[in-house]
């Protein structure tokens, strides 16, 4: 079945989840006069169907005339609030029928909508405790990330993925039990197991690029690749996970993993 992000926005609306104000129009004319008279021109609007890593979204920021084209679009919108956030963070949780595990939040850096890079741990309990709530609340059995944006004491939930995450990638290395691992525990019955980390980390998305040195990212971290035909600008190509003993050695290998892969900047 395909994702209706419309119903996930009325999801958290209806369970009292945070997330930002919005309102829900039925094709793209609507959703952009929604966004002229009920936002005055500054809104996020995202198609209900098919938006992922920054597809099908738009932002707008009083230049409603830019985007006229959404208006030949015939398909549901979600027209929201736009949260000049503070930072974003995620939370990878994992349950089974009993229990409901969390890996320790991560900063993350989004570019366009798609992750760029992230590192952790971070402190913030109360993002955890929404995780694990929606968990229980979607009765979800699995690996679930979700996706906070916060701005000052506000928190809220820009979107969940029911699925191992992207931000979570970071576990093969730095977690005593990844993600994927819980993943298959939850969904086959085994026990789960803890989602400590023995150490900080952090990973580096490459997006639509191939032309590097193997050798100069092997330096700073670990390599994982796609193995992907075709590369496509933002196309996902693979990533490369870091370790260190505190967050400043993380961010110093992520900063120059970005200067071997992304030399002419992000």
């Amino acid at each position: 079945m395909k994702r209706q992000r419309h119903k996930e926005k009325l999801y958290y609306l209806e369970n009292n989840f945070p997330t930002p104000r919005f309102l829900i129009a039925n094709d793209g004319k609507e959703a952009l006069d929604i966004a002229k008279c009920e936002f005055g021109g500054v809104a996020v609007l995202k198609q209900s169907y098919g938006g992922y890593d920054g597809k099908n979204q738009y932002f707008l920021s009083g230049n409603v005339e830019d985007f006229y084209f959404l208006r030949e679009i015939k398909s549901t919108f979600v027209v929201e609030e736009y949260i000049d956030f503070d930072y974003e963070a995620s939370v990878i949780v994992v349950k089974d029928k009993d229990k409901v595990f969390a890996y320790p939040p991560t900063f993350n850096f989004n570019q366009k909508g798609i992750l760029v890079y992230n590192w952790g741990p971070i402190e913030n309990g109360k993002i955890v405790e929404l995780a694990i709530n929606l968990a229980k609340s979607l009765d979800y059995v699995g690996t679930m990330g979700v996706e906070f944006m916060i701005k000052g004491e506000n928190i809220y939930i820009n979107e969940f993925a029911p699925r191992v995450h992207n931000t979570g990638h970071y576990t093969l290395d730095a977690a005593f039990v990844s993600q994927f691992e819980n993943h298959i525990r939850a969904i086959s019955g085994l026990d789960l197991a803890p989602t400590e980390l023995f150490c900080y980390a952090g990973m580096l998305n490459i997006l639509g690029k191939s032309d590097f040195d193997p050798k100069e990212v092997l330096k700073y971290g670990k390599l994982y690749w796609y193995d992907k035909r075709e590369v496509r600008k933002r196309r996902k190509m693979g990533h490369i996970n870091v370790v260190g003993k505190s967050i400043e050695e993380v961010k110093h290998k992520i900063y120059e993993l970005i200067k071997i892969i992304y030399p002419e900047g992000l």
